[in-house]
């Protein structure tokens, strides 16, 4: 295949085809006809003379060939999509499209502020935000699918090719109903809170030698608006950071339990983007915003 042959749009189609495992969901995922996906792959695949996919009936399947191809393909587009921000950001252009992915305890805390000032300030911007955990976010961050992700620093690779900026610390709590047994206890022994269910979202098990003593977690769950609900309705004790629950704090619906919690629980929020990726005019404000959010809420200063 010569360099004229590289075609950056039938490389995307291949890549979405590897993802996706169907030539139906990738034509629905690219906006394309079935037919036209078919075509771009047999395409390649004549003009490279080798097969890159196996179809059979349990879906699409990269060859051995397939698979070399594959890699090269998303590090050209990678690549590709790098210049073209690159270029945008010298002549003053703006792509006013921002990929974001946040850690789910943190989407709780900063995306209703967050989604307010951009509507505001910025409606021009489209905004795609991803709620993962922190492993997945990093997976989607390094295939080029998010421009920035926000999350838990201890739960990422740190062999990935990624620089990662310190923005906050995260100091978790024991949360309890109003009329729980324990609420009024001056001070919770672990033997104490043992006996109860205990619920937290899915980064809790990134720390789970720091709950031996209080026995396992019930319940793991990264919706917290369900996990606040538990807490309220039931004799859980609700493992988080207390800025979850800020008006059942405050009106007294909901109390932190003085319990001895390792400080190993506690653990440092970062930004983390690809190494070496320039980042666009939106991109940066949506970073600048996100950065003030989080420390605002956490009281901690950007590093």
């Amino acid at each position: 295949m010569s360099l004229t042959n590289i075609d950056l749009r039938k490389l995307h189609h291949a890549v979405v085809l590897a993802e996706m495992r169907s030539f139906v969901r990738a034509a629905m995922r690219l906006n394309i006809t079935q037919s036209a996906l078919s075509r771009s792959i047999q395409s390649i695949e004549a003009s490279a003379g080798v097969r890159l996919f196996d179809r059979d009936r349990s879906g699409v399947w990269p060859t051995a060939h397939g698979q070399l191809f594959l890699d090269r393909a998303q590090s050209l587009l990678r690549e590709a999509r790098g210049l073209d921000e690159m270029l945008s950001a010298l002549s003053g252009n703006d792509i006013r499209v921002v990929r974001v992915g946040l850690g789910p305890a943190l989407a709780g805390i900063v995306m209703p502020d967050l989604f307010t000032r951009m509507l505001n300030d910025r409606p021009e911007v489209r905004l795609f935000v991803l709620v993962q955990s922190p492993p997945a976010l990093l997976s989607e961050l390094i295939a080029d699918r998010l421009d920035f992700i926000v999350c838990s620093e201890n739960l990422l690779d740190r062999t990935a090719p990624i620089a990662l900026r310190r923005i906050a610390t995260v100091s978790n709590r024991l949360l309890v109903r109003a009329s729980h047994p324990l609420a009024e206890r001056r001070v919770a022994s672990r033997a104490d809170i043992a006996p109860y269910p205990m619920i937290s979202g899915s980064f809790a098990e990134g720390y789970s030698r720091g709950f031996e003593d209080f026995g396992d977690l019930t319940l793991v769950c990264d919706d917290y608006h369900a996990l606040h609900h538990a807490a309220l309705n039931s004799d859980a004790v609700w493992f988080a950071p207390p800025q979850m629950a800020r008006e059942a704090l405050a009106d007294g619906r909901l109390k932190a339990l003085s319990a001895p919690l390792p400080g190993a629980l506690d653990y440092p929020v970062a930004i983390a983007r690809r190494r070496g990726r320039t980042l666009g005019r939106s991109n940066q404000h949506v970073e600048r915003l996100v950065t003030m959010l989080v420390s605002e809420a956490f009281h901690d200063e950007p590093a």
